[in-house]
């Protein structure tokens, strides 16, 4: 049984008289941690070495596919940031001259460090969203002849699709973020499907918290025991959790994000 969001473990909870009860529980598969996208040259490396030849504009915008968004490398053209478009480049960054490939640890941390900021946004209110980074690299083509740059970009997934980012380019969004793009659960009639807080759903996102462990990726049993932290963010004793799949802890992802039961 899977359902697609973020590299993500569920389990669902509620409080029936008591103790504690297993409502639901199901593993996902999805994308590498490290999925990336790749960006449109702007220029031609030439004889000289430029580590930013080929390089995209920070604020560009692109209309790309959620199977594209998930390539290393893209070669697709910007379109205007007023018309309907999947992800935004928010940050370009460099790797050291001597590098000897594009290191995706590196491109996944600095990407996620810089995103809320990107999109004017607190910690907690990108957390809520279904807003997340993705990186892209230099082509092959492009590295041999000098290229060190990488690429973050901002898209909103949700099914396996990509929906629209709001437009007017930068900041991608501001204040809040709308039930559109809210990360909500629907568990009505068998597992537990991700959904945006506009349509029907059962459990809203209520907050998060930070696992504890250490290099080692902890048990399912051990998530559930510390899923109950969950409790604090709930006032009707039901509640759906979430934490991060093996790839993502290991580049440093802890957050354990609780729903609480609605009637959506």
């Amino acid at each position: 049984m899977t359902f697609h969001h973020r590299h993500l473990r569920t389990i669902a909870v509620a409080l029936v008289v008591g103790p504690l009860v297993l409502l639901a529980g199901c593993s996902e598969t999805e994308t590498p941690a490290d999925a990336s996208m790749g960006a449109p040259a702007t220029g031609t490396a030439g004889a000289e070495t430029d580590p930013l030849a080929g390089a995209p504009s920070v604020d560009a915008c692109y209309r790309m596919s959620f199977v594209e968004s998930n390539a290393r490398t893209n070669g697709d053209s910007p379109v205007d940031c007023s018309a309907e478009h999947t992800t935004i480049t928010y940050y370009v960054g460099t790797f050291p001259d001597d590098a000897v490939e594009p290191d995706p640890g590196t491109m996944s941390a600095q990407c996620r460090k810089r995103l809320p900021a990107a999109m004017g946004l607190t910690r907690k209110q990108l957390v809520s969203s279904i807003f997340e980074p993705v990186h892209f690299e230099p082509s092959p083509t492009q590295w041999s002849s000098g290229a060190r740059w990488f690429r973050c970009d901002a898209r909103a997934e949700s099914g396996d699709r990509l929906r629209p980012l709001p437009s007017g380019g930068t900041p991608v969004l501001v204040e809040d973020v709308p039930d559109a793009y809210t990360r909500c659960v629907d568990d009505r009639g068998g597992p537990g499907l991700y959904v945006t807080c506009n349509k029907p759903h059962t459990y809203r996102w209520a907050g998060y918290f930070r696992a504890k462990g250490g290099t080692t990726y902890p048990s399912r049993k051990n998530f559930e025991k510390q899923g109950q932290g969950c409790y604090r963010f709930t006032d009707n004793g039901a509640y759906w959790v979430t934490w991060p799949l093996e790839p993502r802890w290991s580049t440093g992802d802890r957050d354990m994000n609780c729903y609480r039961k609605t009637t959506g």
